[in-house]
């Protein structure tokens, strides 16, 4: 199933390269593995995942906005908020003297519901 979805087959013994099962275009499957980590790499931090969840909820928020839902200094936010934009999850406008942000693909909202969910179902979070 995994391999089906990653259009990937798996590793044989003694093989560390995963192998395409089918020839064709696109990205080599290490690249679209790698690919992969990257976006979860910039999802995977609670401030981030919770600035994804206001933009879903919201549709567009200001930096100062996001400052008070998430309840963070702004200089953290603008930390934070700068490594979902340089992957183009999110993307900002300036509206005066703010930055209004919201998500620039939508795939992203289904992937944050789905790690809380996975989280939520294994028990492994403990929502206070």
């Amino acid at each position: 199933m995994l391999e089906e979805t990653l259009d990937i087959a798996p590793p044989r013994a003694g093989d560390f390269r995963c192998a395409s099962s089918r020839g064709g275009g696109g990205a080599e499957p290490g690249a679209k593995l790698a690919q992969s980590a990257e976006l979860l790499k910039v999802l995977a931090n609670p401030v981030r995942l919770g600035v994804i969840l206001e933009l879903e909820k919201h549709d567009e928020r200001c930096v100062r906005e996001l400052v008070a839902s998430l309840d963070v200094s702004q200089p953290l936010m603008s930390q934070h908020l700068r490594v979902p934009r340089s992957a183009n999850l999110i993307v900002g406008r300036r509206d005066g003297k703010e930055m209004r942000y919201v998500i620039a693909d939508d795939q992203v909202i289904h992937i944050v519901r789905d790690a809380i969910r996975h989280a939520l179902h294994d028990g492994h979070w403990d929502e206070h």
